[in-house]
């Protein structure tokens, strides 16, 4: 940092090149040369090692070193401000802790603070206004252990809370339960838009579901086999976990089309699963969400050809992602054994504009539109299998935490070469083709939908795959 006569830092230390600067008094006081130091430092710019030489004698007893500490904690407090201007929320509390314990509570600490705060509040706000409430969450509880628990942070954590029991009530068919939720929200913050758009997304979705109910039963009340399973696929696009429809739909099992023959209500049909299609079918958008317990959600996508893009009714993205761009914004395409991503509007590809079709390779960063950004991976080296992590904090509706583009096999296990990496895991997991439908190996017993097998068994669209020491629940997003 250069001096100069109007920097109000250099204020704070008067004279102290006069007082540390005589080679008699130097020669019999060592702690003058460590202060000489720190001043060199601080003067050059070095910020954390001034206050590092600063912390290395106790030098807290002489007046140059409280007024050098004074100067150092007020550049600190600067650089904070630009760390928060530049949106570098973490660098600027780092700087504003460390200030604190060299100069204590100052109206310029005071003022980082408020604006810290009020930059981590905007950012739940827009987490919100993503449909992304735990991370509204876990962001306001970074402020409660800064110790900044303030009015405004605490309302925002009980809409926060609001918001996220609602996504959950809506996921099972709850409507009516969410929109209760949601309206307290509203109230409690009428501010903020993303709660009265999601309000109005939830009644619309209540009064959609309570038909689709209605028509559900009177389509089982007659046997009318084909209705009931449309009903079924339509309930559960807007609510994945409606209970009555998973049920119903289980019990369907491949019902064909237009059929009107009466199944007995009492004695379900033995559940086969669906036939998915091979890579290069027609059949290139079918999609499955594997939940693993305790580990988080992965959007499996088992077609040969995914659409990356903005979420919309018409679901015409497979992997739907939260950010401005178009519906259809890229194509990731599989190719026998190696991927080509296609651009359908801006996209870069490793920080190069593409103008046509271009191959992917295993660390390739893609960028779409302005500042969604993407990691490709061929973690396994025996698998076509590739996978796409968020680089950006945008993600996916729903909510996944990983993109597996499956070729013939996904891998969930311990190692770092899985496509899906479950640390506590003890053995390898696959999910695999099985000619038109899918299977599931490991080295011990399974039970798939509360049926025993040995190591192998067939899974179906919405199964529920567990082990000693794992559990998969599959959610089949097509229907």
């Amino acid at each position: 940092m250069a001096r100069g006569t109007t920097d109000p830092v250099q204020a704070l230390v008067p004279n102290l090149e006069s007082r540390t600067r005589s080679p008699s008094s130097a020669m019999f006081q060592p702690w003058r040369m460590q202060l000489r130091q720190a001043e060199a430092a601080w003067q050059a710019g070095q910020i954390d090692e001034a206050r590092r030489l600063l912390a290395e004698e106790d030098l807290s007893t002489y007046l140059p070193a409280k007024q050098l500490t004074l100067a150092v904690a007020s550049a600190l407090v600067e650089r904070g401000q630009k760390h928060a201007e530049h949106g570098d929320t973490l660098g600027g509390w780092r700087d504003l802790e460390t200030a604190l314990t060299l100069a204590g509570e100052t109206e310029a600490l005071a003022a980082l603070r408020r604006q810290l705060v009020d930059q981590a509040l905007c950012e739940a706000e827009r987490y919100l206004a993503a449909d992304d409430a735990t991370a509204a969450i876990a962001c306001l509880d970074r402020l409660k252990r800064r110790d900044c628990d303030t009015a405004a942070t605490r309302l925002l954590e009980q809409v926060s809370k609001r918001f996220q029991a609602a996504a959950r009530f809506m996921r099972q068919g709850e409507f009516a339960a969410a929109e209760a939720e949601l309206s307290t929200a509203a109230r409690l913050r009428p501010d903020l838009r993303s709660l009265e758009n999601r309000l109005n997304q939830c009644r619309v979705q209540l009064g959609a579901s309570r038909a689709l109910s209605a028509r559900l039963n009177q389509a089982v009340d007659g046997g009318d086999w084909s209705a009931a399973a449309l009903a079924c696929d339509r309930l559960l696009t807007i609510a994945p976990n409606h209970l009555a429809a998973r049920q119903t739909r289980e019990r369907l099992a491949r019902a064909e089309t237009g059929s009107t023959r009466r199944q007995p209500v009492n004695e379900p049909t033995p559940f086969r699963s669906p036939e998915l299609p091979m890579p290069g079918s027609e059949s290139a958008s079918r999609r499955l969400i594997a939940w693993v317990d305790a580990v988080g959600g992965y959007l499996v996508c088992l077609g040969d050809q995914v659409i990356l893009g903005q979420p919309d009714p018409t679901g015409s993205a497979d992997v739907p992602i939260l950010a401005d761009l178009s519906r259809r914004h890229a194509v990731v395409r599989r190719d026998g054994e190696g991927y080509t991503l296609v651009p359908l509007q801006a996209t870069l590809l490793d920080g190069r504009r593409l103008d046509g079709p271009a191959p992917l390779i295993d660390g390739s960063e893609i960028e779409l539109g302005d500042g969604v950004r993407l990691r490709f991976r061929r973690p396994h080296p025996l698998s076509a299998t590739a996978v796409i992590d968020f680089v950006s904090r945008h993600r996916t509706r729903p909510k996944v935490d990983g993109v597996v583009l499956m070729a013939q096999t996904c891998v969930f296990s311990a190692r770092s070469t899985s496509h899906v990496v479950c640390r506590d895991l003890q053995d390898e997991v696959i999910l695999f083709r099985d000619g038109k439908n899918l299977s599931c190996r490991t080295n011990t017993a399974l039970n798939i939908d509360g049926q025993h097998y040995d190591r192998r068994g067939p899974v179906g669209p919405n199964s529920r795959i567990q082990a000693a020491d794992f559990a998969i629940s599959l959610e089949d997003l097509n229907g």
